[in-house]
């Protein structure tokens, strides 16, 4: 379970991400060509669901900054679990400070 306030951030996060333009419909991703390595994205809030479908390079962006979102001290079995998507995305990480 996650606290109120971890998930304030994560979701703050979240929509925000949402909010850019590669963050395409799940229809127009149904419809449109497919790229290999993404991830979808979703939030819900007063039980109304928003979600979409990252790019690539998005995704790996994405998961990236999600660890490395400030005040919500993830565990390290958290980080290692965001760690082993990367991964099997293929993203090429840079070090952060964090990591």
């Amino acid at each position: 379970m996650v606290s109120e306030s971890r998930y304030d951030v994560i979701d703050r996060f979240t929509q925000a991400r949402m909010a850019q333009p590669d963050c395409i419909s799940f229809r127009d991703f149904r419809m449109g060509p497919r790229d290999d390595n993404t991830i979808a994205i979703s939030t819900r809030r007063e039980h109304k669901d928003q979600a979409c479908v990252l790019p690539a390079a998005g995704s790996c962006d994405f998961l990236s900054g999600l660890i490395n979102l400030p005040d919500v001290n993830w565990t390290d079995a958290e980080i290692q679990t965001v760690k082993d998507v990367r991964n099997e995305l293929s993203c090429k990480v840079e070090p952060e400070h964090s990591e």
